[in-house]
């Protein structure tokens, strides 16, 4: 498990395209949820952490 962070993430999702301070919480190649870095930190205890404040976070926008 890995949580890549941001001071932004940009979504495909219609209600709240942008989430500052933002995180993607990735299982292998599948993204498992984004959120708020510091609320997807508490969910998924020791997962490796990458990336920081100074990124923005762009995961794909695939829609299903």
């Amino acid at each position: 498990m890995r949580i890549v962070r941001g001071s932004v993430v940009l979504t495909a999702e219609a209600q709240a395209p942008i989430i500052p301070e933002g995180a993607v919480a990735v299982e292998g190649s599948t993204i498992v949820a984004t959120g708020r870095y510091a609320d997807l930190v508490e969910r998924y205890p020791g997962a490796e952490a990458m990336g920081s404040e100074r990124h923005w976070v762009l995961p794909g926008l695939a829609r299903k």
